[in-house]
């Protein structure tokens, strides 16, 4: 029977069969008709039936034709024109990933020719390319088709007769920004708990609906996460560089560190709407969390990172190396390091116990908190940081500490070092910025040590307070 127009093969089991009845296959990158190998032809990667004419392509992307076995091929030096009508090439940035249980996927490039995985290696029109292996994802991006293996190394050509370069692979993805959702609850780097499948990669964004995501060294570098229900675990010894952290309405709960182990996690920032991020530092290890770009916790959110492992443990530290806007919104450490800014608006709360002096608080509008059990007496003694554009309707809470008076040494109009003493004994050394007059008020709390309460108005029951200075 003779084979319908627009018939394609690629395989040395397919054959074509034209209206002579002359049976037309591949054998070994060659033409043959009725078995017999055409030696004129070679590196033969397609061919195709179309209006009576049989048609072969070369690894080149050439074609040539002919309508009887006996006809010479046409035109001599072939031509680019495909003559299947109507193929079109995948969309760009088309990903292809070998997924077990489901249907093998293709990309088309822009010549027609069909590539997948089989076994592990690159597949053309249906056969193997022996030059590759481990393969575990195809790519099409920008009129190359891109091959990467199991150690996330990518090669690419622009035509089948292309060697794959560069020679060595390349890390970058050529397809970046893809977003991944994540399916299961297990290992990060499974490529079937991803959809589409395949293990997110340097910029691309990897949504995590449900679940917990274990995540190991090299993995996850450069990943942005939106954590849309599920959560995440660093707990192998090792220094993770992800991208930035998502959160919109739901509870997203991180685990940093494992007993014995070594953990370094890095984001490029923290971003919440309605949303809480529970980050938790698993002690009888070494664990650290820091943030090198921007972040904005905004509209109620709540960042919180808490030691745990027994009881009655401080709140864990933070490393802000970047800018970390808060807008009604709650940041809740052990303490604050780093080299960055944490600006407080809409009345935020910034409740710790601890902040470097390289990190500055810009209190604009909020209340910090300082100290708090479980802790010692005068923890402000080791609040270190600036605290700049302190606002009118500001507070700072000073917890467990007493104070009898109070001296406001003033470098400037609007800013000094403050001073508190319990009789003669320093129990509060402060920076701060942005009013004239600094105000103290003891307050007595219920069931714990006495608080002092620093306002840039004066309640009327405030400590006895000497400004020196301008």
């Amino acid at each position: 029977m003779t084979s319908p127009d627009n018939t394609v093969i690629g395989t040395p089991n397919e054959s074509i069969v034209d209206t002579g009845g002359n049976t037309w296959t591949i054998v070994g990158g060659r033409v043959a008709v009725n078995g017999v190998v055409d030696p004129s032809t070679a590196n033969v990667i397609e061919m195709a039936y179309e209006s009576g004419v049989i048609w072969q392509k070369n690894a080149d992307d050439l074609w040539w034709s002919k309508s009887s076995p006996a006809a010479a091929w046409k035109p001599p030096y072939g031509t680019p024109v495909d003559p299947i009508p109507n193929q079109h090439a995948s969309a760009n940035d088309t990903i292809v990933t070998v997924i077990p249980g489901q249907p093998a996927s293709s990309i088309t490039d822009a010549s027609g020719n069909t590539w997948s995985i089989l076994n592990g290696q690159v597949s053309l029109n249906g056969v193997a390319d022996g030059t590759t292996a481990n393969v575990i994802e195809l790519a099409w991006a920008n009129g190359r088709l891109w091959q990467e293996n199991a150690n996330h190394i990518w090669w690419s050509k622009a035509k089948p007769s292309d060697p794959w370069a560069p020679a060595n692979g390349t890390p970058v993805n050529p397809v970046s920004g893809v977003v991944r959702t994540w399916t299961g609850d297990g290992s990060f780097d499974t490529a079937s708990s991803w959809m589409p499948g395949g293990v997110p990669q340097n910029g691309d964004t990897a949504v995590v609906p449900s679940g917990s995501l274990q995540i190991t060294p090299g993995n996850a570098t450069g990943v942005n996460f939106v954590f849309a229900g599920g959560g995440a675990g660093f707990n192998v010894s090792g220094n993770y560089y992800t991208g930035l952290w998502y959160s919109n309405g739901t509870t997203a709960n991180i685990g940093v560190g494992y007993p014995g182990q070594t953990v370094n996690v890095v984001t490029n920032g923290i971003d919440l709407t309605h949303a809480q991020m529970i980050v938790a530092e698993i002690i009888y290890g070494t664990e650290s969390l820091a943030i090198h770009g921007t972040s904005n916790i905004r509209a109620g959110s709540t960042l919180a990172v808490q030691d745990v492992g027994t009881a009655s443990l401080p709140r864990g530290a933070l490393e802000n190396d970047g800018r970390m806007n808060l807008d009604a919104s709650t940041l809740a450490v052990g303490s604050v390091i780093g080299h960055g800014v944490v600006r407080a608006t809409g009345n935020s709360i910034i409740s710790t116990l601890f902040a470097g002096s390289s990190e500055t608080i810009q209190l604009v509008a909020g209340h910090l908190d300082i100290g708090g059990s479980p802790i010692g007496t005068s923890t402000a003694m080791q609040f270190l940081a600036p605290i700049t554009e302190f606002g009118r309707t500001s507070e700072i809470s000073l917890n467990d500490t007493h104070a009898t008076s109070e001296v406001f040494a003033k470098s400037g109009p609007t800013a000094g070092e403050l001073f508190l003493y319990d009789g003669s004994a320093l129990v509060a050394d402060l920076h701060i910025s942005g009013q004239a007059h600094i105000y103290a008020q003891q307050t007595p709390v219920a069931g714990s040590g006495d608080s002092v309460v620093l306002t840039a108005y004066d309640s009327g029951h405030s400590l006895p307070v000497v400004t020196t200075g301008a």
